[in-house]
């Protein structure tokens, strides 16, 4: 038997002591801690002016300045806390019976508290019984909270090794601790945590237990260390038991005590016992010890028999030997059951190792998971923004990583695709993506100084038409053609030109076609960022077209601008690349 401490410290050590003092098996592992709140400036005058000061835990107690004021009268929940109470200076405590709110509730003394001042320490988000009860009596009620209860983080093969300890009980004293105990066990350990013995101080902490899936519960006089001490010393242990098969005959035969000293000694091993190994090598000292003392007491029996021999008829000789042959055939089975429940444990123990070393080769594997996400980065970079230096780091890295594990053929073969996969990334052309964007953003800005190749119209005629009205009635028409051709030149110009040129381009298809250029410059720069080569060179020859179309092929400005498009016709701006990278394959194949 190993009992299992997990309340808060110092309470948790304090129990252990007394339960060494007892030679009785435990673990202390507490899975709260307490940590104290600043105690306001008037709790002395709190404490002074109340008629009832109640104290839920020891922790609250602790927390309260010591002396205690006279004044007040102090009720406890709990022996414990009531000891505390009385270490700080309370002279008489009422304890709740049985130790819970609902028995401190019960208490005549606090049936009757109408107008009554009440203080009742406790800790931070406790329960609430206590003062909403109080209240409803006609008390004003004062909650002060002195402290905190914080989880303690415990690794998760923690329940393994209690598992090897041998714990088959837990000291549960509150509902938040069964809930802390709870939140470590994985889902697959907890059926085995829910077959463990819980001793609980209170009926509400054994109907939560049960709530939660536990059926062993045994219900303690209180909290108290003396309480648990004495229901554990009056249960079996196996750290205080004398084996019952040796006891009898050794007392029936003197000459026996000599030899059933071993076997005692063999029973206190399990406590130094460390392992599944220590368990077995323990079950088979036990069965040999057995077998070797039913062996020596057959002799003995054997011996005593020859010594009477003269007084002792055939036919009870022959009952003795087949009542002795009778036993040594029971302790053969009995050390055959004994071998066969060891090998099971043993079976148990070897499947929770084999789990942990599972566990343990998924810790020691990070870095495979680490270079595999490297890769599959290296692998989408490449491929969806073809950036060759951001995608040969993450190889880089991803090679890095695969250099912390133990050398092996398929960590080699990894990194050398790794490798193969950056010499392969190096051989590609270097793409200035940037520069490449640049020139054409200042073909852009020349597009609208370009001078389009549009008609020279010759001059208009210098000669102006006589528009003079005669004196002489007869060239009425005459003057009043003339009279109406003076009114439409303040409207209208006309210019007549008599040489049968035609316009090659209008202004406004002028503007339009400036427009287009710009355009298919963008359309060939979103090409060259997103690598796609076709649609980049498409819309240069585009603009080549145009510009022998439209352009003026004497003009200076538009050669220049029809050889920078042909040099950026002839730089690549994608890269060769096969399906997927080598490692990548690798990596996935890893997972």
């Amino acid at each position: 038997m190993t009992v299992l401490i997990i309340r808060p410290q110092p309470q948790a050590d304090r129990l252990g002591a007394e339960l060494d003092k007892h030679r009785i098996s435990h673990l202390v592992a507490p899975l709260l801690m307490i940590t104290p709140l600043p105690a306001p400036a008037e709790l002395p005058a709190l404490l002074a002016g109340a008629n009832w000061v109640l104290v839920v835990s020891a922790h609250a107690a602790a927390a309260l300045p010591a002396p205690l004021p006279k004044g007040p009268r102090y009720a406890a929940v709990g022996e414990a806390t009531a000891q505390a109470l009385k270490s700080a200076g309370a002279e008489a405590v009422l304890v709740a019976d049985p130790p819970d709110s609902e028995g401190l509730l019960a208490q005549p003394a606090l049936a009757k508290v109408q107008d009554e001042q009440i203080l009742i320490a406790k800790g931070e988000g406790g329960r609430d019984l206590l003062a909403t009860t109080l209240r409803e009596r006609g008390a004003v009620v004062e909650e002060l909270a002195l402290y905190r209860r914080e989880p303690v983080s415990l690794p998760p093969q923690v329940l393994l090794d209690w598992q090897d300890k041998g714990v088959d009980k837990v000291l549960v004293t509150s509902n938040s601790l069964l809930d802390a105990l709870l939140d470590t066990a994985a889902p697959h350990l907890l059926p085995w945590l829910q077959g463990l013995t819980l001793l609980v101080p209170s009926k509400r902490v054994k109907d939560y237990a049960a709530t939660k899936g536990f059926t062993k519960l045994v219900q303690l006089k209180d909290a108290s260390d003396q309480a648990v001490v004495d229901y554990l010393k009056e249960s079996a242990s196996p750290m205080t038991d004398t084996p019952t098969s040796a006891a009898p005959k050794a007392a029936a035969d003197p000459k026996s005590s000599p030899k059933a000293a071993p076997a005692k000694a063999a029973v206190a091993k399990p406590k130094s016992a460390k392992g599944p190994l220590a368990l077995a090598l323990l079950a088979l000292l036990l069965g040999a010890g057995a077998l070797g003392l039913s062996g020596w007491q057959y002799y003995q029996q054997q011996q005593a028999l020859a010594n009477r021999a003269p007084t002792v008829s055939p036919a009870q000789l022959s009952a003795a030997e087949q009542s002795l042959s009778g036993k040594l055939a029971g302790l053969e089975q009995r050390q055959q059951q004994l071998a066969g429940q060891q090998q099971n444990r043993l079976d148990g123990f070897q499947g929770q190792l084999d789990k942990l070393w599972n566990q343990q080769q998924k810790t020691i594997s990070w870095p495979r998971e680490e270079a595999a996400m490297l890769v599959r980065m290296a692998n989408r970079r490449l491929y969806l923004a073809q950036d060759l230096t951001v995608a040969k780091a993450l190889l880089k890295d991803a090679d890095a990583s695969l250099k912390q594990l133990p050398e092996s053929t398929d960590v080699l073969a990894w990194r050398q695709a790794i490798a193969a996969d950056i010499a392969s990334l190096d051989a590609q052309p270097k793409i200035d993506r940037t520069a490449i964007a640049m020139r054409l953003e200042a073909l852009t800005r020349q597009v609208p100084k370009l001078p389009m190749n549009t008609v020279q119209l010759p001059a208009t005629d210098g000669q102006q038409q006589d528009l003079t009205l005669t004196e002489d009635e007869g060239d009425w028409r005459d003057n009043l053609a003339k009279s109406l051709e003076r009114f439409a030149d303040k409207f209208i110009t006309i210019r007549r030109r008599e040489d049968g040129v035609k316009p090659l381009l209008s202004p406004s298809h002028e503007a339009y076609l400036r427009e287009d250029f710009k355009l298919a410059l963008s359309e060939a720069k979103l090409a060259m960022f997103a690598g796609d080569a076709s649609r980049y060179q498409a819309s240069l020859r585009q603009l080549l077209d145009w510009q022998k179309a439209y352009g003026d092929s004497n003009n200076e400005s538009w050669k220049a601008f029809a050889d920078e498009l042909t040099a950026l016709l002839d730089t690549p701006v994608s890269l060769s690349l096969p399906g997927q990278l080598d490692s990548l394959r690798l990596a996935e194949a890893a997972q």
